[in-house]
């Protein structure tokens, strides 16, 4: 997630490859800005991005850094959400989900301040809220990417844009 992430940071385009409030209003579906302006990426991948090192957070079992983005001005506003892509390992395809498909990968991805099935009322409010993400002007896809470790920066890029240069 985190390199393709970095592959468009400065490519005036919103990507949260973690966590996000989303909310809807006026039948457009809006996300807040991050809270936490960091990304891990390996030193290789970052050496075409030059982002600052981060001191706040050490490197993680997959030896990855921690770096600074809040340079990038990309979350610094709530922004109305045009695609929502979610990721899966396999052979490359972009597909756009139904509305069923998509229910189920926001569900599945969807971290709630509560138990699901616990409070029928709280439910009902979890469940409206993803029902106004699918309806909103939103589109859905499935992004499905290799887990190679090697690939070239520039050509996984072009790559990339192609696929994504179907739905943009």
């Amino acid at each position: 997630k985190s390199t393709i992430t970095s592959l468009f940071l400065n490519d005036n385009c919103i990507i949260s490859e973690d966590k996000s409030i989303i909310f809807s209003k006026g039948g457009s579906s809006l996300v807040l800005p991050s809270q936490i302006p960091l990304i891990k990426l390996s030193n290789k991948i970052n050496s075409a991005k030059g982002l600052k090192l981060s001191n706040k957070i050490a490197r993680d079992i997959s030896n990855r850094s921690t770096y600074d983005v809040s340079d990038i001005n990309l979350n610094n506003n709530i922004n109305k959400i045009d695609y929502c892509i979610f990721l899966e390992k396999g052979n490359l395809e972009l597909k756009e989900l139904s509305f069923k498909n998509a229910f189920k990968y926001i569900f599945d991805n969807s971290i709630i301040p509560f138990t699901k099935n616990e409070c029928i009322e709280t439910n009902k409010m979890f469940l409206s809220s993803i029902n106004s993400f699918l309806k909103s002007d939103s589109k859905f896809y499935l992004y499905k990417r290799s887990d190679k470790k090697n690939f070239n920066n520039q050509s996984y890029k072009i790559e990339l844009e192609s696929l994504f240069d179907k739905i943009i």
